[in-house]
């Protein structure tokens, strides 16, 4: 795959992924528990491209599913930056 389609095809998804978080937000809390004080769901993504380790991580009698790396690390120092400049999805240069 080119990398230019690659980054295409991954902010295609960061775009779909934050529309189904709106949308979840909007008909499963409602507007009437937002107005009563109740939570909110607020969503920032953060996206980096670069190699990363994926996969079950630990032992025999105990492991995780998860991703490891420089570039998940990045990803979500992106995910909390969101929240100093109030916006919602923070890409790297890299992607």
């Amino acid at each position: 795959i080119r990398t230019d389609l690659l980054t295409a095809k991954c902010l295609r998804a960061t775009v779909l992924v934050a529309a189904r978080i709106i949308r979840f937000a909007k008909f499963n809390m409602g507007a009437a528990i937002a107005t009563r004080g109740g939570p909110r769901i607020r969503a920032r993504i953060g996206m980096h491209t670069g190699a990363l380790v994926v996969g079950n991580i630990g032992g025999k009698d105990q492991f995780n599913y998860t991703c490891l790396g420089d570039t998940v690390n990045l990803a979500s120092r992106l995910e909390a930056a969101n929240k100093v400049y109030g916006t919602r999805i923070l890409l790297s240069r890299d992607t």
